[in-house]
């Protein structure tokens, strides 16, 4: 600014999750399932969803994440091969984690 001043605000970090604790995914390349276990969370509600790489949405689910929990993704026919984003989202806790999945 013209009186040569600066103010600052607080910094914020921003950083990606790499996963998200108690959830697991398999298999990764996956031929007609892809299985995603919740174990060891604490009962929270998840919104899951499978896009393609023009992140539109192939498949979406509301899951309630009990510990023992498993959802299983069966491909189908408009399912080809490829790369897909596998998109968890935590309702209880904004967390939200995404991995690619491969379809072969």
């Amino acid at each position: 600014n013209q009186s040569n001043t600066f103010t600052y605000s607080n910094t914020i970090l921003l950083s990606r999750k790499i996963s998200i604790e108690g959830i697991s995914t398999f298999p990764n390349p996956v031929n007609d399932k892809l299985t995603i276990t919740f174990n060891g969370v604490n009962n929270h509600n998840y919104k899951i969803r499978l896009m393609n790489l023009l992140n539109q949405v192939v498949k979406q689910y509301d899951v309630y994440g009990a510990s023992g929990t498993k959802l299983t993704i069966i491909r189908t026919g408009e399912m080809q091969n490829g790369v897909y984003v596998l998109a968890i989202f935590n309702k209880n806790t904004n967390e939200n984690f995404s991995q690619k999945v491969i379809f072969q």
